[in-house]
């Protein structure tokens, strides 16, 4: 709904105990351009929520003991599941139980939904012009004949087929499968269309390379892991990725393979580095998703207020939130926005590969997202720890992060950024506090906090670097 007007007048008028009409006889209203319908009724802090309202900073301007009965719950409420840590736990073991109580089932007997071959198959027929009522031809189960005929001794069900799809005679399966670890791998497929090895597909690069990576594929009992280290022991994945200028106008994209590859890495490898480096990373195996830094409300935006353990995103505490990135929990209507800005999949479709895009968002997310500020101030922490100068500081955070030492040119440009910052924070000590603030991790109250909020500021332009955030 598009608002012409005081926002907060609004929605005090919808929400009076009358009809809501649109406009006479059907018409459309002044003023409104769309209206959003749910089929349950809101809560005044979720409507709030969808127009943007917040009254929180007005109120916070005022005595308590002055607000009257709705503006105190307002600010109890924002309390609550803002700020209050020990609520936030309370909250997140009524979820588990909320969902356990979900898998068990009542007393009695359970009917299980299994999917199973019919004893008779239904009739299917090619429709003609595609109406459901002109039938064609009739047809039958079958594949193509042009890849691999259908072994007459098999089953025709889903255990057929998947016994066709690995036969040994198959020409497609293996080499579609070690394509897609070659560009994983590589950055680009030796088959570039990683979806598509038919006719409108690109030809492969190195054929017969292709055909030995399918073969050896197969030998190996279908082996993933045993592929994956093949190729990354390979001479061909060792090479460095810089190249001469002769050698990239003959080949630009890297097509004949004369150097290592070089790509952006997923996003989840760029969080679990920066989270690695800082020594926040958790690397517990397994257990349920946790839930990381993202705005506030966001669920609760899309949600329209409803009930259910997934009404309201709750930020989890201590080690869950530096737990790696596949562990993450992922709502797809509301999908984690630090995420998306690197081209993560929304999961609402399969994809084969993901898009690889550069854009202002992904450095305002590496520059801003409390995960990364956090992970720069608690790496300065670490690393001022060892009382070394503040160029050797550099030197031990460049490395961590990029693989190599800074060049003096590289020290000389982060000595200015720290030098200019420090000068920042002495002018404002204010600025420092809100800087260090970032993350629910632990300050160290033992150093300097304006030292150690420009150590922050200098790693996390070192957490921007392109060669950061690159394979190379």
């Amino acid at each position: 709904m598009a608002l012409n007007g005081n926002k907060e007048q609004v929605f005090q008028n919808i929400s009076k105990n009358s009809s809501l009409k649109i406009g006479p006889d059907g018409t459309r209203a002044s003023g409104i351009d769309e209206v959003y319908l749910f089929d349950q009724e809101l809560t005044e802090e979720a409507a709030k929520s969808i127009y943007q309202f917040n009254p929180i900073a007005e109120l916070l301007q005022k005595d308590f003991n002055s607000l009257n009965d709705v503006e105190q719950r307002h600010l109890v409420d924002h309390y609550l599941y803002h700020v209050d840590r020990e609520f936030k736990i309370a909250l997140r073991n009524l979820e588990a139980v909320q969902f356990k109580k979900l898998d068990i089932p009542d007393e009695g007997d359970v009917e299980i939904m299994t999917m199973g071959e019919m004893e008779e198959p239904n009739e299917t027929y090619i429709l003609n012009r595609g109406a459901y009522d002109a039938h064609g031809e009739e047809v039958f189960p079958n594949t193509p004949e042009s890849i691999l005929s259908f072994d007459e001794s098999l089953p025709k069900n889903r255990l057929g087929l998947a016994q066709w799809l690995v036969d040994p005679k198959n020409p497609l399966t293996s080499r579609v499968a070690v394509n897609r670890y070659w560009q994983y791998i590589f950055g680009r497929g030796i088959v570039k269309t990683l979806d598509d090895f038919g006719n409108q597909g690109d030809l492969p690069t190195h054929p017969l390379l292709l055909d030995w990576l399918a073969s050896t594929f197969m030998e190996n009992g279908w082996d993933t892991k045993k592929m994956i280290k093949l190729m990354v022991m390979s001479s061909t994945y060792q090479q460095r990725s810089a190249t001469s200028d002769a050698k990239r106008n003959l080949d630009q994209n890297n097509i004949y393979l004369s150097r290592g590859p070089r790509y952006r890495m997923p996003v989840e490898m760029i969080r679990d580095q920066a989270l690695a480096a800082s020594g926040l990373l958790n690397d517990k195996v397994g257990g349920p998703g946790v839930r990381p830094y993202q705005p506030d409300n966001l669920w609760g935006a899309v949600t329209g207020g409803g009930g259910g353990p997934l009404a309201k995103f709750v930020l989890d505490i201590s080690e869950d939130l530096y737990r790696r990135s596949v562990y993450t929990f992922w709502k797809r209507t509301v999908p984690p926005p630090s995420m998306l800005s690197f081209d993560a999949a929304t999961r609402d479709r399969c994809v084969v590969s993901r898009q690889s895009t550069n854009t202002p968002l992904q450095a305002l997310a590496l520059l801003n997202d409390p995960q990364y500020m956090e992970a720069a101030r608690v790496m300065a922490q670490n690393i001022m720890a060892n009382d070394q100068p503040m160029q050797e500081n550099v030197k031990v955070a460049f490395r961590k992060l990029t693989g190599r030492m800074p060049t003096q040119e590289e020290i000389q440009m982060l000595t200015e950024v720290y030098d200019t910052s420090l000068h920042s924070f002495k002018e404002n000590p204010q600025k420092a506090i809100e800087l260090l603030n970032v993350g629910d991790y632990r300050i160290d109250e033992r150093l300097d906090q304006n030292l150690l909020a420009a150590h922050t500021v200098t790693f996390s332009a070192i957490f921007n670097l392109d060669e950061t955030i690159s394979k190379e």
